[in-house]
């Protein structure tokens, strides 16, 4: 990363800014790029910022569409396939994108800088908002920036009209109960040299869930060629995921049914380039509807409960709630939080959340042979009800309906573990429904 060279963009303690984001990753950087573009006084403080984001993504072109992203797009594939059993391939027909993470982490700093972002590098503690001056303070540790001598790390207290958390779980609301999730997503990967892969020109495999095995839970391949061209040599990504689990999975265990599967696929690596191990929590407390701070990407319930994607939502969202904290603090309010939130999670998308989760609390119980069945079924749902489903788009009454349809042409074993999957999130749903 060129986070070491940035002299010029070292922010100090002591000073009233208009907007602080705690955390550095996609969402953070994103949103703080829109509050400064807005001429918002703007600072990203991160524990390592610089340092080179562990995890990779990836996503639909649709979905990220509104973002010039190209420069950080590894490779684009034509023709994502969905494998099921021993039937032929499902062709979903929609761009998908895979991003060099380096090279996106490097675009969003590069965009937060130009518009007038500074940055720390360290941690925040102890948020606090003073009601009679409507400015939050934070107590923060920070490591000496780019040409400063190394003294140690320093203590500063920081000051904001408003504290944006970004950071996920590493930051939490003063006072906030802890939020239990409802499933996880676990998932090993691997960079591999091979002289042959199975993928044509422009495919790849968002899921194959041919099953390796009647025991333990349901997992798929999601894998692309990144170098080299089709059928090989060159290097491939493969990663096995379970994509909801009641807890996380053992990465040896996953990491010995990629192996099954590359074997099965004809797939032999000559080399390992590097691996990547992911756990993401899904679903849980959503924010609540006022709050000392402003909560943004992971922190704000942006993880889909079902299908574990993100980035699209805090890309998308990111203008909007830049434009209203804009608005708030020119005014004054002292009400910029809840603002924000009403913006991000109005009812009817919080009522569309808690059916995303009663999604994902019946796929975590679905054994290898009907979670195949079950995902056959919804890729061939009309009305591309599965792109609107992954991208996190519907309405509830549309993922009500959805979730029908597949009930409804499911055989009776299916059925029953439908229901038993639902039971863990319906309390959940009519509280928040008739509240």
């Amino acid at each position: 990363m060129v986070c070491g060279q940035r002299g010029s963009a070292i922010e100090r303690g002591g000073l009233l800014r208009d907007v602080l984001v705690v955390g550095g990753g996609p969402a953070g950087l994103h949103l703080a790029a829109e509050t400064a573009k807005l001429g918002l006084s703007t600072t990203v403080i991160a524990f390592g910022l610089g340092e080179t984001w562990a995890k990779s993504y990836g996503a639909f072109a649709k979905d990220v569409a509104v973002r010039d992203l190209t420069e950080a797009v590894r490779r684009s594939f034509h023709h994502p396939l969905v494998t099921v059993g021993s039937r032929e391939p499902i062709h979903l027909g929609e761009e998908y994108l895979r991003f060099d993470t380096g090279g996106l982490q490097s675009l969003l700093f590069k965009r937060a800088e130009v518009s007038g972002v500074k940055f720390l590098s360290g941690t925040v503690s102890d948020v606090q908002f003073d009601e009679a001056s409507g400015v939050t303070s934070c107590a923060a540790t920070v490591s000496p920036g780019p040409g400063e001598p190394y003294l140690g790390p320093r203590a500063l207290k920081l000051e904001a009209r408003i504290v944006v958390n970004a950071a996920g779980g590493l930051l939490r609301e003063p006072g906030a109960p802890l939020s239990s999730p409802m499933g996880y997503q676990s998932a090993y990967g691997e960079w591999i040299e091979v002289h042959e892969h199975p993928f044509a020109d422009g495919e790849m495999s968002l899921m194959d869930y041919r099953s390796l095995s009647n025991s333990g839970p349901a997992s798929f391949l999601y894998a692309m060629p990144e170098t080299g061209s089709a059928g090989g040599p060159g290097t491939v990504f493969v990663q096995e995921t379970v994509l909801v689990g009641e807890s996380p999975l053992p990465m040896s265990f996953l990491r010995d049914r990629l192996q099954k599967r590359l074997s099965t696929l004809g797939m032999h690596p000559t080399r390992t380039l590097g691996t990547e191990r992911c756990v993401i929590p899904l679903g849980g407390a959503l924010p609540p509807k006022s709050g000392v701070m402003l909560p943004f990407g992971a922190a704000a319930g942006f993880v889909h409960p079902a299908t574990g994607y993100q980035l699209g939502t805090a890309f998308e969202l990111a203008p909007e709630v830049a434009q209203v904290v804009a608005e708030r603090l020119k005014w004054g309010a002292r009400d910029v939080a809840a603002s924000a939130l009403e913006q991000m999670w109005p009812d009817s998308k919080r009522r569309a959340y808690r059916f995303y989760e009663l999604g994902a609390a019946t796929l975590g119980t679905l054994p290898p042979d009907v979670m195949e069945e079950f995902v056959f079924d919804f890729f061939r749902l009309p009305g591309r009800r599965w792109q609107r489903f992954m991208a996190g788009s519907m309405d509830s009454t549309e993922i009500a309906e959805t979730m029908w349809r597949v009930f409804a042409r499911a055989p009776a074993s299916l059925r029953t573990k439908l229901f038993r999957g639902a039971s863990r999130v319906t309390s959940r749903l009519l509280n928040e429904t008739l509240n």
